[in-house]
């Protein structure tokens, strides 16, 4: 799980930051983690590393791109901090009732395998919800793109008033 969680940090922090399709990278990376709790409820003993390594590629790429993605939701580095702190503890909380809910659901259901129907139905949305997330976050992104480009245009104006093209341009030679 840990050498399978690595290669899903590596992949995610060497391109999701500055690919162009980041829909692509979370989709992959949810289908990845869904596969491989599907394949842990539904297969034999002997797929078991297969599927233990597509939950560790998935779900370590998963948690890379939601940090990943505080960093480009925000303008500044304090802006990047606070949301941070803030849905990291929020996540953390909810996250806490994981372990509890799993051992709640085989109390009253009596078996692991509907307990686990159950995690892959819950996991359904988490793909929805990190796709959309993502086409929010570039519409942003390409918006504020667009409002560098201007000002960066603004600034060349002005650059190119303010220096004159010729010597009969310049107000210093006028009074030569």
């Amino acid at each position: 799980l840990q050498a399978a969680s690595l290669a899903g940090v590596l992949a995610v922090s060497a391109r999701f930051g500055r690919s162009t399709h980041k829909q692509r990278f979370c989709l992959l990376a949810s289908l990845l983690l869904l596969a491989g709790v599907a394949g842990v409820w539904l297969g034999t003993p002997g797929q078991m590393w297969l599927w233990v390594s597509l939950i560790g590629i998935g779900g370590s790429g998963v948690f890379s791109i939601v940090l990943m993605l505080f960093v480009l939701r925000t303008q500044s580095i304090n802006e990047s901090a606070s949301l941070s702190g803030m849905a990291q503890s929020v996540g953390y909380l909810i996250a806490v009732l994981g372990p509890l809910g799993m051992g709640v659901l085989y109390d009253h259901l009596g078996s692991w395998s509907d307990a686990m129907a159950v995690l892959v139905a819950l996991m359904l949305p988490l793909g929805a919800m990190l796709y959309f997330d993502i086409l929010t976050t570039m519409k942003n992104t390409e918006k504020a793109l667009e409002k560098i480009e201007k000002i960066e245009k603004r600034i060349e104006r002005k650059e190119r008033d303010k220096t004159p093209d010729t010597f009969a341009d310049n107000p210093v030679y006028d009074r030569v």
